[in-house]
């Protein structure tokens, strides 16, 4: 019986991580021997959202690492914790031992105990406050390839925290010229200028182009805009009270003149009987109907002309 022959009959077993016919070695997923792994692999960010990831188990070591990386803010952004306005750099996130328990199907023990390992491996830094752990992932560039500045990660030096704050000083600097907003309007509509741009610069966060829906509707702007502020007191929202970054693209894409702002304030301001009463109930759906809105806030004024 020659060497490739197998006992008992058995069929041959594959090659280790091959499957079926296929015949490839584990040497040939391997980088040459000394030599460390490099480049990236692209994984969208709505895998988190797929079936596969959203799974009930309990998580590995290396998926909850993962998962610190995908909840990890990657632009400046501003969050209300218990109450509290936090702001977040990229590579920061606030959760708590039992948030994080939850999420991972672990014990507090073994997330404290895992927080810790990472923490002395210098793989994240942590603050305690009361809000809960403020956790900063080091060296958060490294794994996002172009995801936080112009340059390429390979040729980045400095810390996770020394080139978020650079980003954000050029941010207020107006310096990101490539985040400009808005996107084509339907139709092929050219993106606006002037004024419109300038207004986009200050409220939204520079890598909103990057950020699917999902984390746009997590993301809070910058600032709220005066018009937007405005709109907000329709719902009860506070001024502090910062719009999501989906909520501010819808806005800024409508393009609102000042006078259609004071039409639609006017009309929502008014008292109207709850019979005769149309108006939306939330942001969103006045968002998403602002030109119906703004033909009934014109009728509404001049019915209230009319009736005079």
């Amino acid at each position: 019986m020659n060497s490739e022959q197998h006992t008992n009959n058995q069929p041959p077993r594959p090659a280790v991580g091959c499957e079926g016919d296929f015949n490839v070695s584990e040497e040939a997923h391997s980088p040459p021997r000394g030599e460390p792994f490099t480049g990236f692999f692209k994984l969208q960010r709505r895998f988190f959202n797929h079936y596969l990831w959203l799974e009930h188990r309990e998580f590995s070591r290396a998926e909850a690492f993962l998962d610190l990386l995908q909840l990890a803010a990657y632009a400046h952004t501003r969050r209300l914790v218990k109450g509290v306005l936090l702001d977040f750099l990229p590579g920061q996130l606030c959760g708590s031992e039992r948030y994080l328990a939850t999420r991972w199907n672990w014990s507090t023990k073994k997330v404290r105990n895992f927080l810790a390992l990472l923490e002395v491996d210098h793989m994240v830094i942590r603050e305690k406050k009361r809000e809960g752990s403020k956790l900063t992932i080091v060296n958060y560039e490294s794994y996002n390839d172009g995801g936080i500045t112009k340059e390429a990660p390979k040729t980045q030096t400095g810390s996770t925290l020394e080139a978020a704050r650079s980003q954000i000083k050029e941010v207020e600097e107006g310096k990101e010229g490539e985040e400009s907003f808005p996107p084509a309007a339907a139709g092929g509509a050219t993106p606006p200028k002037g004024s419109d741009q300038s207004q986009a610069d200050r409220v939204l966060p520079s890598a909103w182009k990057r950020m699917n829906q999902g984390d746009r509707q997590r993301t809070r702007v910058l600032r709220n805009s005066e018009a937007m502020v405005r709109i907000g007191r329709f719902f009860g929202r506070k001024p502090t009270t910062l719009w999501t970054v989906a909520e501010a693209v819808a806005f800024l894409s409508i393009k609102p003149t000042p006078d259609e702002v004071d039409e639609i304030e006017r009309y929502y301001k008014a008292a109207i009987p709850k019979d005769h009463d149309y108006r939306r109930h939330d942001l969103d759906t006045l968002l998403n109907n602002w030109p119906k809105e703004l033909d009934r806030a014109k009728t509404y004024k001049a019915n209230q002309i009319a009736s005079q």
